[in-house]
Parts: structure tokens; sequence; C-alpha cells
């Protein structure tokens, strides 16, 4: 694995995990993504940083709120990427999660207890694949909806509309073979 793409490793995984339930330490966990990106992505690196500064304003209790009224219960941001590509009631996003569940036990993947589209899932799956493979899950599956959440979230004052822009810069670049963006 060469430098770059074991940095990209590390980045997707720690990207992928800020989509995680809000632990005591996610300031800390959120400065040391920021800190991964700053040579390849300092672009995302500079929205997660915004999105640092937010978050570590925050009480502990207020970022789990903040988490459940993003992502969980009646969410602002669906974090699940087929009800982007398909809509909430479409039996494709069932196929979508039945081929992802068989893709992460093929290759030893632990998805954890989120449904196997969740973002952050994804995210942490991305490394695991080949970059032929990488650039289709990116190109099928991750970008467009990310520019969906992130549009949902910009049209309000939410932090998390942050770390979604640093995740799409990522992306992006990824996509384009280009880890400077």
């Amino acid at each position: 694995m060469t430098p770059v793409i074991a940095e990209e490793t590390h980045i997707c995984t720690a990207l992928g995990a800020l989509f995680a339930y809000p632990t005591e330490a996610y300031p800390e966990d959120i400065l040391t993504c920021r800190d991964q990106m700053r040579r390849l992505y300092p672009a995302a690196a500079r929205a997660l940083e915004t999105f640092w500064q937010q978050m570590r304003q925050m009480e502990h209790g207020a970022r789990e709120e903040l988490y459940t009224g993003t992502f969980d219960l009646a969410p602002v941001c669906v974090p699940y990427v087929s009800v982007y590509l398909f809509g909430a009631e479409n039996y494709k996003r069932s196929e979508l999660m039945a081929r992802l569940n068989d893709e992460y036990a093929r290759r030893g993947f632990a998805p954890g207890s989120e449904l196997p589209d969740h973002l952050g899932v994804l995210l942490r799956f991305l490394p695991c694949l080949p970059s032929d493979e990488q650039r289709e899950l990116l190109h099928f599956c991750l970008r467009a909806p990310v520019l969906t959440m992130i549009e949902h979230l910009t049209k309000t004052a939410n932090p998390y509309r942050h770390l979604l822009r640093a995740v799409q810069q990522v992306l992006q670049a990824m996509a384009e073979g280009n880890s400077h963006a």
C-alpha cells in the first residue's frame, strides 16, 4: 500500500467514525481526523476545523441531541444513501442493502449496528475495496447522496454541514484521483 493510499484509508475510516453517535471524545476525534487530512485534503481539513469549532463549544449532551435530531429521530438529514438513490419506500433499497451485506461478509468487514447503507459505514468500507471498486462506490453510491445531504443541511445552521462538506471534498478528490483538494 502506497503512503497516499494508506493515508486515504485512515482518513475515510476517521470520517466514517464521525457519523457515529458522539462519545465524550468526539471533539478530539474531529481534531484527529482534521490533522490526518491536512496534507492531502486541505480544504476538507478547513471544513472540519469549522465543524470542530462549533462542536467543541457544546456540552456532550447537546452534541448527542444534535446528532439525534440531525440523523436519527425525525432527522433533518437521513444518513442512509439508498434513500437518496431510490426513495424511502423502494424495493431497490433492500436489494442494495442485501448486496452491501454480502460484500461486507465477503471482505470480512464488520459494519457494526447501523444499516449497511449508512454513510459512516460506507466511508469505513471504502478503503477495503480495490481502487476500481472504490471509484464505482464513489460514483454510484456516495457522491450524489452526500451532495443532497449538504443541500438539506445548508438550509440550517447545523454544524454537521461542515462535516458533510469535508466528506464531499475528499470524495471529489478521490474520484478525480487528486489528493490535494
